[in-house]
């Protein structure tokens, strides 16, 4: 048996790594073939990593490289031989509350006895590790949608599964996302009703006017978003509002 570390670490596809913002991260290391569970956690850390993480330039097969503060599970398990190791992370864990728009990413690597999953050991001991990468888009819907005389005013949170914010600036201008809102009355799709940024960061806003239908009548609202330049998209929760004329 030999000694062997494992060092796994959550990041946002475009993004930082999943820490304190996101809610962390949910990582799993168990044997597939014995069932042996090595580590099934939530792995927060305090901070998503460098301040200039988005910023810095670096080689496309230089590992991103976390700081001390970076959330990372760091472990050190016993092997005899090597193993296939199933490896998840699945998160923002701030998405769990509402049952949707969490991802989760399961991936396997053979593991060698007293090598482990380190990667490359920056100074201070910092090792970059096996990093998981999380695609997505964090989108949450305001409850309770704001009601301006027939109008309904629809707020909602985007995000990068990191927690980092949309702005008007780079690294995530908000030129680059698309925000619409689903409005559903019954089953029927019945407006999408594009959103835009507020003056709040990640904050997106749109009016909706109901058409001349009863009063009392129950519609739902969903927020889809997604990125134009990479492979992200989200979706919030559900939430149901009362209008009509």
């Amino acid at each position: 048996m030999s000694l062997t570390r494992l060092v796994v670490r959550a990041i946002a596809c475009d993004g930082k790594f999943l820490g304190p913002d996101a809610g962390g991260a949910w990582i799993t290391v168990r044997d597939p073939a014995t069932g042996v569970v090595y580590a099934d956690q939530l792995v927060t850390g305090t901070s998503s990593g460098p301040a200039d993480l988005m910023t810095v330039s670096q080689p496309r097969t230089t590992p991103v490289a976390p700081d001390a503060d970076t959330p990372a599970l760091d472990i050190t398990i016993d092997l005899a031989q090597p193993t296939l190791l199933e490896i998840s992370a699945e998160g923002p864990w701030k998405l769990q509350p509402q049952g949707i728009g969490m991802n989760r990413v399961v991936m396997t690597q053979t593991v060698l006895p007293g090598v482990g999953l380190v990667g490359e050991v920056l100074p201070g001991g910092i090792a970059t590790g096996f990093q998981i990468q999380i695609p997505g888009l964090a989108v949450t819907l305001d409850a309770p949608i704001g009601k301006s005389g027939l109008s309904v005013d629809i707020g909602a949170y985007v995000s990068m599964m990191c927690g980092c914010k949309i702005s008007t600036s780079p690294p995530w201008p908000d030129s680059d996302f698309v925000v619409t809102a689903d409005v559903f009355h019954g089953d029927a799709l019945i407006a999408s009703v594009p959103m835009q940024l507020t003056s709040t960061p990640s904050q997106y806003s749109a009016t909706y006017l109901p058409p001349q239908i009863p009063r009392g009548s129950l519609y739902t609202v969903r927020v889809r978003a997604s990125q134009k330049s990479f492979p992200n998209s989200g979706v919030s929760n559900v939430v149901s509002f009362v209008a009509g004329w």
